[in-house]
């Protein structure tokens, strides 16, 4: 009686491991891409839905003292990634589920401007891209 129970925890434990293996290649997929692309010290985060990745490494830029951002959009259901970009001088982070914020630092902001004067929202759904301040 007992060495059915033994074999049931053992299978039960293996399945679990199992799954669990099973989920990772996903991961391990954009990590990868992103390693090859980006090199190393590169921050990966996932949108609400975790159906995307931004992958960015930030970099600073010595001719001009400021930081820029190299980095792409990994969607996990399509397995590619679909929009790539590098920022000299600016940011990059989720501004929706689907979309972007990206900021250009300028070289002079007048008094009337703000950030939002610089900043686009890519949508990664439409392919579009609108400032911040029209909106």
């Amino acid at each position: 009686m007992k060495t059915p129970v033994k074999t049931l925890i053992v299978l039960s434990i293996f399945m679990l491991v199992q799954c669990k293996n099973s989920k990772q290649p996903a991961s391990v997929e954009y990590q990868q891409i992103a390693e090859q692309r980006l090199g190393s010290n590169i921050q990966y985060s996932p949108n609400g839905d975790r159906s995307m990745i931004l992958c960015y490494k930030q970099q600073k830029d010595q001719s001009n003292g400021g930081y820029g951002v190299s980095f792409f959009v990994f969607d996990n259901k399509l397995k590619k990634i679909i929009y790539e970009e590098v920022i000299d001088r600016g940011t990059v982070d989720w501004y929706s589920d689907n979309e972007v914020v990206l900021f250009y630092t300028p070289g002079t902001m007048r008094s009337d401007q703000s950030r939002d004067d610089f900043s686009y929202i890519y949508n990664l759904v439409s392919k579009e891209k609108r400032l911040k301040s029209k909106l």
